[in-house]
This record gives C-alpha cells, structure tokens and sequence, in this order.
C-alpha cells in the first residue's frame, strides 16, 4: 500500500496554505497534517466529485483527529484517468479556511 502525505503550513501571519496535490495512480490513501497535534481540520469534496472514500466507522469521517487525517482513495479513481478535483480545508479552532496555490486547493490523480 502506497500512501502520500501533505502539510497544511500554518504560517506566522495567521494565514494557512497548502500546496498542489498530485496523487500517481499506484497510491491508496492520502494523509493530510496540520504538524501540530493541537491543529485539527475539515475537509470536504464536492459530493459528487469526493475520489476518497468514507470510513462510516468514524464519527465525522471528514474532521482530523490530532492535526492528521488519512483518507483511502477510491479504486475507480486509481486507473490514471488523470483528473483534477476540488477540495476545501476548514481549521474550526482559528475560524479559517486554508488558501490553496490555487484556492480552492486542488487534488490531481495522474
């Protein structure tokens, strides 16, 4: 199993930013982290075009637990068709959303 993780960078003028996410088509699951245990985060697809899968185990399969949320890509989106797909990050905690290099933050699968 492949993973690929990703850093939210909470930066000192209080803004907080992500990069571009590229996924090849041999990974499994994402990890996103805040780098502080104290730093938890929402993330949320548009319903329709969510390429990860829900754990209905979880009480909220989309907030992080600890400033880290790993999610498992879905099997259908693994073939390579390469798409982009939109995504949103919340820090409930300092009321902010997180600036994508292109906001939204955006996800590839290639």
């Amino acid at each position: 199993m492949a993973n690929i993780s990703i850093n939210i960078n909470l930066n000192p003028g209080g803004t907080a930013t992500i990069g571009k996410l590229t996924i090849q088509s041999d990974h499994d699951t994402v990890t996103w982290k805040s780098g502080d245990p104290n730093v938890d985060f929402r993330i949320w697809f548009p319903l329709e075009r969510d390429p990860l899968e829900v754990e209905s185990r979880k009480p909220d399969p989309h907030m992080s637990d600890d400033g880290e949320l790993t999610r498992r890509i879905k099997k259908l989106m693994r073939r390579g068709n390469h798409e982009k797909f939109p995504y949103c990050i919340y820090l409930p905690g300092e009321n902010k959303m997180v600036e994508g290099t292109n906001s939204p933050p955006e996800m590839e699968i290639v």
